[in-house]
């Protein structure tokens, strides 16, 4: 199992806030455990707003193509208030999207499928499975 960078900085901050345990003492232990801590979440916070650093693992953000093209997702959908508001902007302007839906909350939506599945480019479901 390859591990992806978030993993690896958590790692290493588990190990540094251990060393930091054992090497300091009083206010020096707070400070560096504060400092320590506030760059693990910058840079887990900087890794969420650029994900072509790969920090969750991989994604792809670009793809070369000569047509100038944008790939629209949406996601933890549908929404029976603005789905169909958007499918008619869609339509309206000869565009495609994908959409994502929860796989939790798909029951909610039947009245509205058949209708979305025949407008929408494509449609995902996520799935998350919490084992406890």
């Amino acid at each position: 199992m390859r591990l992806t960078r978030f993993q690896w900085l958590l790692a290493a901050t588990v190990v540094l806030a251990a060393a930091v345990f054992c090497l300091s003492a009083g206010t020096a232990r707070w400070v560096l455990w504060g400092v320590l801590f506030s760059a693990a979440g910058l840079a887990a916070g900087l890794g969420a707003s650029f994900p072509e650093w790969g920090m969750f693992g991989s994604s792809l953000c670009r793809v070369r193509t000569a047509r100038k093209v944008v790939a629209l997702t949406f996601d933890d959908g549908p929404d029976p208030a603005g789905t169909p508001a958007l499918l008619d902007l869609l339509s309206l302007h000869n565009a495609h999207a994908t959409f994502f839906r929860s796989a939790n909350a798909s029951g909610r939506f039947r009245p509205f499928r058949e209708k979305w599945r025949s407008e929408a480019t494509r449609w995902g479901t996520i799935r998350i499975r919490i084992r406890g």
